[in-house]
C-alpha cells in the first residue's frame, strides 16, 4: 500500500519512495447537508436541497530509520513531502493480492539482494511493489492534521489526515480524451481501474464528433457525479472549419446553450472553448456573445445536441466524478 501526492505543478511522488510505509488509507463518508423547509399549513417539511460538504482521508505510516541519528531527518522528511500552503491531489495506491514471503535463489559468492523500485536493497526475488496499482481515482485535498511521532528505538509511527477542498467527489485520474485515445488498455501509464463504471464497448469511448454529418451524438459520464458545477472539469471545443452565420445552439439532453458567431466575429479556424461557466474565442472571453448557458452532464448516457449541422469538430473533455 502506498499513497501518491501530486503537486499543482505536476510533479508527483510516493510516501513509499522515501522509505515511509503506509499502513492504511482509510476515506471517510461525505458530510452531508440537508435543507428542509415548514410551509405553514401544509403538514410535514420539504425538501429545499443537498449538499455534499467534505471528506477525510487518513493514512497512518511507519517508518525505520538507519541509525539513532538519521531518525531526525525522517521526520523532517515528513513534513517537507505533506506540508504544503496549495491543495494537492492524493491517490491511493494497493496490491491486489497479499504480500507474502517468496524463497531466493542464490548461490554461495551471491548476496541475495536485489534493488526494488525505490532503489532499496530487498531480500525478494520480484519486486514486492511492482504490483501495487491505482485506484483510478484521487482526491483534491490539503492537509488538516499530523499526529506526533512516537518512537521506539528506530522505528516511528504516526498518522495524517487530509480534508478534502472544493470539491468533496473522488475524480478520475485519466479524462475522458485519454480514454478515446488510448482505451481501457495502457500498459505505460495505468490510470484507469475497476469500479469506475467503465464501459469496455470501445464506441462509448468517443468524444470528438463532426457536426457537419451528425447533429446528435452519444456522450458518456461513467462516473456517479453529474457534472454541473463550474469547478468539475469539463472543457467542449468547437473547431470552426468554415466561416458560421447566426446563433448556434447546443447543448446536452435539451440544455441549451447560444453562441452569436456574428456578435463574436468568429471565422473559419477559430477554435470556441467552453470552460469554468465561461465562453472562449482562441483564449479571448466571448460571454457577453452567448446567453450564459451552462451544458449540464448527467451520469450514463447523455446526447450531445446541436440545431442544425455545422462545419464543426466538437470534443468534450471531463473527467469523472465518485461519491
Amino acid at each position: 500500500m502506498d499513497l501518491k501526492i501530486t503537486k499543482l505543478d505536476g510533479t508527483s511522488y510516493t510516501l513509499g519512495q522515501y522509505g515511509i510505509t503506509v499502513k492504511d488509507v482509510v476515506i471517510s463518508p461525505i458530510e452531508v447537508e440537508h435543507e428542509k423547509r415548514d410551509i405553514k399549513g401544509l403538514h410535514g417539511t420539504f425538501d429545499a436541497g443537498t449538499t455534499f460538504k467534505e471528506r477525510t482521508i487518513s493514512v497512518p505510516f511507519v517508518f525505520v530509520a538507519e541509525t539513532l541519528a538519521s531518525y531526525p531527518l525522517y521526520r523532517d522528511l515528513i513534513s517537507e513531502l505533506v506540508y504544503d500552503d496549495q491543495p494537492f491531489y492524493v491517490q491511493e495506491m494497493r496490491r491486489p493480492q497479499r504480500q507474502q514471503y517468496e524463497f531466493k535463489d542464490t548461490s554461495f559468492n551471491d548476496t541475495a539482494l536485489s534493488v526494488d523500485q525505490y532503489g532499496y536493497d530487498t531480500v525478494f526475488d520480484s519486486p514486492q511493489g511492482d504490483n501495487e496499482v491505482s485506484t483510478g481515482k484521487r482526491y483534491f485535498v490539503q492537509l488538516s492534521a499530523c499526529e506526533e511521532l512516537e518512537q521506539k528505538g528506530l522505528k516511528g509511527t504516526g498518522s495524517m489526515t487530509f480534508t478534502t477542498t472544493e470539491l468533496p467527489f473522488a475524480e478520475s485520474v485519466g479524462t475522458s480524451l485519454d480514454l478515446e485515445r488510448d482505451g481501457l488498455n495502457n500498459a505505460s501509464n495505468p490510470i484507469w481501474s475497476y469500479g469506475m463504471g467503465l464501459s469496455r464497448d470501445p464506441d462509448t469511448w468517443q468524444y470528438t464528433f463532426n457536426i457537419s454529418e451528425q447533429k446528435e451524438h452519444e456522450v458518456y459520464n461513467f462516473g456517479n457525479v453529474p457534472i454541473d458545477q463550474f469547478n468539475q472539469h469539463l472543457v467542449i471545443r468547437l473547431k470552426f472549419n468554415g466561416e458560421p452565420s447566426g446563433t448556434i445552439k447546443f447543448g446536452f439532453n435539451g440544455t441549451q446553450c447560444e453562441i452569436d458567431t456574428e456578435d463574436a466575429n468568429i471565422k473559419k479556424g477559430d477554435i470556441v472553448t467552453y470552460e469554468s461557466s465561461s465562453y472562449f474565442k482562441n483564449g479571448l472571453s466571448i460571454l457577453n456573445s452567448t446567453n450564459y448557458g451552462i451544458p449540464v452532464m448527467r451520469t450514463g448516457r447523455n446526447d450531445l445536441l446541436f440545431d442544425s449541422n455545422y462545419n464543426i469538430e466538437a470534443q468534450v473533455e471531463c473527467r469523472y466524478y465518485y461519491y
